[in-house]
């Protein structure tokens, strides 16, 4: 928790909606991430993803925030973006993204990972991945 309210946290991943059927490792690691920040209320996530089609859903403090892929690919029936393996920014993320005050930014891979990241650089905030 920080000074000013509860602790924001950005998370990139593909993975770990709750409607998705894609299970793994990761998607156990963001559903526990998940259900502990509902369980809590000094943090709050802000989980950014590619499996909401587009737009928000959620209340604090858990929101889901979705856009499509650019370069849309089906991998392992996992949706991804197939340009998040360049460093370049995917701007209708950075736009949903830049509307949320994050504390830290989370990210699960280096597809959708890379744009936390370069959000969190172009902010000064800490990432982790």
């Amino acid at each position: 928790m920080t000074a000013a309210g509860p602790l924001r946290v950005g998370l990139f991943a593909e993975q770990g909606h709750p409607a998705e059927a894609f299970r793994s490792g990761v998607t156990r690691l963001t559903d526990h991430l998940v259900r502990r920040c509902r369980e809590r209320h000094d943090v709050h996530l802000e989980y950014f993803t590619y499996h909401v089609p587009g737009g928000t859903c959620g209340a604090p403090p858990v929101r889901f925030h979705g856009v499509e892929p650019r370069f849309p690919v089906v991998f392992h029936g996992l949706r991804v973006d197939g340009l998040d393996i360049l460093p370049t920014a995917n701007p209708r993320l950075m736009a949903l993204a830049a509307r949320q005050p994050l504390d830290v930014v989370l990210g699960t891979s280096p597809g959708i990972g890379t744009q936390g990241q370069l959000l969190a650089r172009t902010r000064g905030i800490p990432f982790a991945a």
